[in-house]
């Protein structure tokens, strides 16, 4: 069977196990589980489904704005609180910006954050539009003229999704890592997306890095992001913060260590409404050593190299990245 019919085969399959009856007689845990999972999360699942197909209908313009528009509205109220951490956390990274600047900064993050979501619906239709400009292209020919693995790595500004995807358009046929939605609704839509955008996905959990090392020892290329939300932490870029031995920056110096990939940076920015520029930044030397385990230190200097890359970029793009609300300082910075 090929990985296209099995991810098809996968595509409505949820990490979290379907509750049977029994786990309605098992206290009032599991009652509050079985009425989430096949209620509660049913309910909102099939208003997202329909939102998203209904999306698929409009202008790829009416689409990205209806998410703006939700993006902004949602930051004002439900998500105020976060609204306040990012701006804390903005005016201690930005202190050139004043309170305009700063305003501006939060309102444009959350306008942002719901147009990608929002973006996904029409996410393969984006590229053959012509809403993205490539830059360095020459960067990503140039770990392919290598001949082996590539390890493409990115942080999620703009429409980060469009990183991978424009690998995928410029025919390297990657596989992507990626963290599920809290919604099995929404990781259908999500999964359904981006394999319509070129993309081959692993499967999330445990497995995801027997798996991701699999596709790198067999000369294939990786896509992943190595700034992911995890567990109330954003481990990288490490931003000058205490480096945690964890995340997905250390697991990418990891992998290009141990395979040999070559390892190319990549950034999106959205430069008004639904129009992008994706940057594919010069690849990064590793002392890699194929076959060896990389010592701490080893990785310590690789993940060192990723932050120097990442740090100015999102610096100068704060306002687009979709991690700044989620940034906890007395977690991040302990």
């Amino acid at each position: 069977m090929t990985s296209q019919n099995v991810s098809r085969r996968n595509r409505y399959r949820w990490a979290d196990e379907a509750p049977g009856w029994a786990v309605l007689t098992a206290g009032a845990a599991g009652r509050r589980r079985w009425l989430r999972y096949w209620l509660s999360d049913t309910v909102s699942g099939l208003g997202d489904l329909v939102i998203h197909h209904v999306l698929r209908l409009c202008p790829i313009d009416v689409c990205s704005a209806v998410g703006g528009y939700l993006g902004r509205r949602t930051g004002r109220g439900s998500l105020a609180r976060k609204s306040r951490r990012a701006r804390n956390l903005l005016a201690e990274m930005r202190p050139d910006m004043d309170d305009a600047a700063l305003d501006d900064a939060i309102t444009g993050m959350w306008d942002c954050i719901g147009r990608t979501y929002t973006e996904f619906s029409v996410l393969e239709r984006l590229g053959p539009a012509g809403r993205v400009a490539i830059e360095g292209s020459e960067n990503l020919d140039l770990a392919r003229a290598a001949g082996g693995p590539v390890l493409v790595v990115g942080v999620h500004l703009g429409n980060f999704e469009l990183c991978a995807a424009m690998v995928a358009a410029a025919g390297l046929a990657p596989w992507s890592v990626y963290q599920p939605p809290h919604s099995r609704f929404r990781h259908a839509i999500a999964r359904a997306c981006r394999e319509r955008a070129g993309l081959r996905l692993l499967p999330p959990g445990v497995r995801v890095a027997a798996a991701a090392m699999r596709v790198l020892k067999k000369g294939g290329c990786l896509c992943m992001g190595i700034d992911e939300h995890v567990n109330g932490r954003v481990y990288g870029p490490v931003l000058d913060r205490k480096l945690v031995p964890a995340g997905n920056i250390v697991f990418a110096a990891r992998l290009a260590l141990a395979t040999g990939a070559v390892l190319v940076p990549v950034w999106c920015r959205r430069i008004g409404g639904a129009h992008f520029r994706v940057q594919f930044c010069a690849p990064v030397t590793l002392a890699s050593a194929p076959g060896r385990r990389p010592s701490a230190a080893t990785i310590g200097d690789a993940v060192t190299a990723l932050d120097n890359v990442f740090r100015p970029i999102l610096n100068d793009n704060l306002d687009q990245w979709f991690m700044l609300h989620e940034v906890t300082p007395d977690v991040d910075d302990g």
